[in-house]
């Protein structure tokens, strides 16, 4: 098409810039619920469908279930201190948090206000398990993508530049694949693991 190398270097700036792009989502979010809630259903809609017009259905349309910004992620609980006690069978999980959990929560109307990653890292922590995230020596967490985002739009450069950093990431909070990685979103799940076959077969 056309407009292939403009949708090509706007991939790869948003590649590049991911975390701050992803930072900006959440207040962004919390905006035009704010806004829904004092002006209104049918004014946020009508500003909703100007702007996803104006912007090539590159801004989403707003609807009632549109989600607010997602909440800091939790803090986990510390590793046990040097020499304490500690059950040698404790398994310890790798939690990787995919971008629309790290950007989008619930929408205001739903019934259950409590985040995903809130959800998991309890489940897991309740389990026994010693959860941390992704290293971040080389990339901060905001800026880790599965890249499907871009794949979708059939942005291969930056998808495979996204996979690469992430799959990094991983490589070293789980020690080569040692220990076990659990990422909350399915279809970004199944994109990394499908990167993961050629790129980094040890962690599968």
């Amino acid at each position: 098409p056309e407009n292939a190398p403009r949708v090509a270097a706007l991939a790869a700036f948003a590649q590049r810039n991911f975390g701050a792009l992803a930072a900006l989502a959440p207040p962004l979010l919390n905006a035009v619920s704010l806004a829904h809630a004092v002006l209104g259903e049918t004014f946020v809609g009508a500003v909703s469908r100007g702007v996803n017009r104006a912007s090539g259905n590159l801004v989403p349309e707003w609807n009632a279930k549109f989600p607010r910004g997602a909440a800091a992620l939790p803090e986990l609980a510390p590793p046990p201190p040097a020499g304490a006690d500690a059950s040698p069978d404790a398994l310890e999980v790798v939690y990787f948090p995919a971008c629309p959990s790290r950007v989008m929560g619930p929408a205001r109307s739903d019934p259950v206000q409590r985040s995903a990653p809130e959800a998991v890292v309890s489940l897991l922590e309740k389990s026994g398990a010693r959860v941390q995230y992704p290293d971040q020596t080389k990339c901060s967490m905001g800026a880790m993508c599965c890249g499907l985002s871009f794949d979708s739009r059939g942005c291969q450069d930056a998808n495979d530049a996204a996979q690469a950093q992430t799959i990094e990431a991983l490589r070293a909070a789980s020690d080569g694949g040692r220990r076990p990685i659990v990422c909350d979103t399915s279809p970004c799940a199944s994109h990394l693991i499908k990167a993961a076959q050629s790129a980094a077969p040890e962690l599968q």
